[in-house]
């Protein structure tokens, strides 16, 4: 019986222990998504904040367009940063949860 609890006890520790790495990993990808989000967010308030301004002239003038487009150009720029930062996520939040389920269970 002693046995028996000791490979248990070994078996729960080495499952922990496999748990514990795993849930470093999502720590550090939810942290690199984390930033990437919040740098696109600021990036479109920002932008959306000068495209208001921009609207509120009373001129209405070509520059007043190509400020605008101008705007919108930059949040376009960001958007494949962050569709690939969040694929990216996704991709390995998965990996590490089967990886995670595999070694668990």
């Amino acid at each position: 019986m002693d046995q028996i609890d000791q490979n248990l006890r070994k078996k729960i520790s080495e499952s922990l222990n496999s748990l514990d790495i795993h849930i470093n990993e999502a720590i550090k990808i939810y942290s690199d998504f984390k930033h990437e989000a919040i740098v696109f967010s600021r990036t479109i308030l920002g932008r959306i904040n000068a495209i208001e301004e921009q609207l509120t002239k009373d001129e209405k003038s070509e520059e007043t367009n190509e400020n605008i487009q101008k705007h919108l150009d930059a949040i376009k720029k960001r958007i494949p940063t962050f569709k690939a930062a969040l694929a990216n996520a996704i991709k390995k939040t998965y990996e590490v949860t089967a990886t995670a389920k595999d070694d668990i269970f």
